[in-house]
Parts: C-alpha cells; structure tokens; sequence
C-alpha cells in the first residue's frame, strides 16, 4: 500500500509515467512517427478513406472549374471531414 493507502506501488506508478512509454502529443509528431504502410498490407477501411479522399479531392477540383463558389464550400468541407476522420482513424491520406 502507498503512504495514503492506495492499493499500488509507486514505483509501479512511476514506471508507467516514465518517457519512454510516452506517446506523441500532437498531431504534427504523431504524423512525423508513421511510416508509411505497403499497400498489401493496408486495411479494407484504409484503402476506402484514400478512394473517398482522392474522390472528395477530385470533386473540389471540378467545382472549382465550374466556378461555383457554393459547389466549391460544400466539396471543400466534405474533403476536409474525411481529412479529419482520416486522420483520427491514423490514415494517411
């Protein structure tokens, strides 16, 4: 028991806050310590966010010629939701 009587070890404790168990803390170091994966190796579900990205992406360009600015809005915020979920989710898109 600790000094307080709580039912751990502090050095257990301790061993678990030590750096080298310490993951990255922003996105921009969790990016920069991925590698990129071989594509026979990737997951159903990474190979469908990179066609829905490249598709969102593909969209944006096309609104964009088309010059219509509330085609272009929407497009560009679609694109940017799966961005986001891409990258929640660990993909690199």
């Amino acid at each position: 028991m600790s000094q307080r009587g709580l039912p751990f070890e502090a050095e257990g404790y301790g061993a678990a806050m030590t750096p080298s168990t310490a993951k990255p803390t922003t996105p921009r170091q969790a990016d920069a310590a991925r590698t990129e994966p071989k594509p026979e190796t990737l997951s159903l579900f990474e190979r469908e966010m990179r066609d829905q990205v490249a598709a969102a992406r593909d969209a944006v360009t096309e609104a964009e010629r088309r010059n219509d600015p509330l085609l272009v809005q929407a497009a560009q915020s679609h694109l940017d939701g799966l961005l986001d979920l891409a990258r929640r989710n660990g993909v690199t898109a």
